[in-house]
């Protein structure tokens, strides 16, 4: 996808609030970007101003000049900040591949 040439090579520090920060941190590991650094949140986490400036202060730190973090945590700062660097937000899809229909069909039996 255009987004992965994008961040290919480039000095990222990346950051979640999640229930399993380590899945989000390989998903980025595996984008062939430089990783510089990582920064776990708990789950549902509400960002701070100080956390902000840790993130953007570690960022500086490791020379990364892209911030990369998950739509769940951008739709709880979006409107609160300004970032240094490029930022770019990183969505996920659910995929059940041959199991798909069995589970539209489990989740409409449910429904009715």
């Amino acid at each position: 996808p255009h987004e992965l040439e994008y961040i290919k090579d480039r000095k990222a520090f990346a950051f979640s609030g999640l229930a399993r920060n380590d899945d989000f941190r390989s998903t980025v590991e595996s984008f062939e970007c430089d990783l510089r650094g990582f920064m776990g949140f708990p789950d549902h986490h509400w960002y701070s101003e100080d956390d902000f400036n840790s993130i953007f202060c570690s960022a500086e730190d490791t020379a990364a000049d892209i911030l990369l973090t998950t739509e769940k945590d951008f739709a709880r700062f979006s409107h609160k900040i300004q970032c240094p660097v490029d930022l770019l937000v990183i969505g996920i899809q659910i995929f059940f591949g041959d199991d798909e229909s069995a589970f539209n069909a489990f989740i409409k039996n449910r429904l009715e």
